[in-house]
């Protein structure tokens, strides 16, 4: 960390509180960076005000370097908005740093027409063969094609990529990770769930 330009650590609150950057209480590059991401608030914190050992108050006043805490949206599987959030808030820390001229986040395509379910026919689930982590590459509400990969299973020891996901029909996805609403799955779970669509 000794090397490191700036610091960001990413962390997930509770639902009812906004998306917000803390920094270090009178650390100027700090709080100026917990400016720059552009989330719904800025929380100045010192050692004494929230939890000891926090690594961005250390960054910044041991380290001199940038460093803010991120608070996004609640544990468990991410959705959609918390990844193009949390992938906002890198890029615009990169171009506050000088090491982009600017960004600014692409407007998402209008959408297609919305697929239509039908609740009585039976869904299609993608089991997965070895635990892990779930990562979508697909949402919920997108269509897919027969042989797609709609999400791939990563290793809880090394993140690696262990598995694909691939959809046996064409349709659009129903969910992506456990059904019951997390991003763990266990062996032979049901990591996936694809439906006929119209």
């Amino acid at each position: 960390m000794a090397r490191s330009w700036a610091l960001i650590d990413f962390h997930c609150c509770r639902s009812i509180d906004p998306r917000f950057a803390a920094a270090a209480e009178g650390h100027a590059p700090g709080e100026a960076l917990a400016r720059a991401v552009r989330l719904d608030a800025v929380d100045l914190q010192t050692a004494e005000s929230y939890a000891p050992g926090l690594l961005f108050v250390h960054a910044a006043r041991d380290l001199g370097i940038p460093a803010i805490l991120v608070e996004s949206y609640p544990g468990g599987f991410q959705i959609r908005e918390a990844v193009e959030a949390c992938t906002a808030v890198i890029m615009r820390a990169l171009a506050h740093l000088g090491m982009l001229e600017r960004w600014e986040p692409p407007a998402r395509p209008a959408p297609a027409a919305a697929p239509v379910f039908r609740r009585a026919e039976k869904a299609t689930e993608i089991r997965c063969r070895t635990a892990g982590y779930v990562a979508p590459r697909l949402w919920a509400g997108e269509r897919v094609a027969k042989g797609q990969t709609v999400g791939v299973v990563r290793s809880l020891e090394t993140f690696a990529a262990v598995e694909e996901l691939v959809s046996p029909i064409d349709g659009a996805v129903a969910c992506v990770g456990d059904p019951a609403g997390g991003g763990l799955v266990k062996a032979d779970a049901a990591a996936a769930i694809v439906k006929r669509a119209v």
